[in-house]
């Protein structure tokens, strides 16, 4: 039984949030008892996190965000995560993305998160290709002073780069 993981992001404390979501990257991914309705409610309960919560200090917010999104990629390989993902949460992966103000360490797993939703199919590689925004973040991140970044943004690309996302990779990073 996964008693905390359902509700992940209803934990009272970001903390025991954090916890449960760390938690949850140790365990097996294809685990039969992380399927059906019980990883749809994490993957929703980890978009959540990674939103941004309200009413925490910065710090924590950076934090829940950050495991949020490595325990996401983590989940992409569960065949059936990536879907959820697609379905109930890539609004928020590109909000992520765009926003003026992100931290650099909140970006390096948004953009691994990218990565590996990429690397699960070619279907998913093509399906997020079609979020420029995303492709666009990823370019501009290959330029930033962060080695860790670059590397990152340069997998990421990599990944991406499947039939007609190849044209859209050349048309943005000549817009750049």
């Amino acid at each position: 039984n996964l008693p905390w993981a359902p509700e992940i992001h209803l934990h009272a404390e970001i903390t025991l949030q954090i916890q449960a979501a760390n938690r949850l990257s140790c365990m097996d991914a294809c685990d039969p008892e992380l399927s059906g309705e019980s990883l749809n409610r994490v993957v929703r309960g980890l978009v959540y996190m990674l939103s941004g919560h309200r009413g925490v200090s910065e710090v924590q917010r950076i934090k829940a965000q950050v495991v949020a999104a490595q325990a996401l990629a983590w989940l992409c390989d569960n065949p059936s995560a990536p879907e959820i993902i697609f379905d109930h949460g890539i609004s928020t992966v590109v909000g992520v993305m765009e926003s003026e103000v992100i931290d650099r360490n909140v970006l390096l797993e948004v953009i691994s998160l990218c990565g590996w939703l990429a690397v699960s199919s070619d279907d998913n590689a093509l399906r997020l290709g079609r979020y420029p925004q995303c492709i666009r973040a990823i370019i501009r991140s290959l330029s930033s002073p962060q080695p860790a970044l670059q590397v990152k943004s340069a997998w990421a690309l990599s990944a991406l780069a499947r039939g007609k996302n190849k044209a859209v990779i050349v048309a943005l990073g000549e817009g750049a």
